[in-house]
């Protein structure tokens, strides 16, 4: 688990000096229960307040429930709403994430390798990462 919120944390670490010159950092955050959302609160943000990012000096986390079947229409209203990353927990989740942007960087978490079908989790392709 550590290294999953360090991983999720990196590139917003990464882009500290120009985040300083073009306001705060976003957050998105498509996920499937209510539970799913605080367990996100509770250890992404530490590790990113450990980094230097805080929720009340330039972070931002818009986070998004959303039960099945309205993540695509979840995504597409998070999508919208222009966040420097999405963060996709479960399948349905990162289905819908990974259909509605191709440009915003996705980390993904829960999702099979059926759902990546010819990819890996490691090496998803495209604006995803797992």
């Amino acid at each position: 688990m550590i290294r999953r919120r360090a991983a999720l944390a990196l590139p917003l670490a990464a882009a500290a000096p120009a985040a300083a010159q073009r306001g705060p950092r976003r957050i998105g955050a498509l996920l499937l229960t209510a539970r799913a959302e605080a367990l996100l609160r509770a250890h992404l943000l530490p590790e990113l307040a450990r980094r230097g990012w805080r929720e009340d000096a330039g972070l931002t986390l818009d986070a998004r429930v959303a039960v099945a079947p309205a993540p695509p229409s979840a995504a597409a209203a998070l999508v919208a709403t222009e966040p420097d990353l999405i963060v996709a927990v479960g399948a349905p989740a990162v289905r819908a994430a990974r259909a509605a942007t191709a440009t915003i960087p996705s980390v993904m978490h829960g999702a099979d390798a059926r759902l990546l079908a010819g990819t890996s989790m490691a090496r998803p392709g495209g604006n995803a990462t797992g």
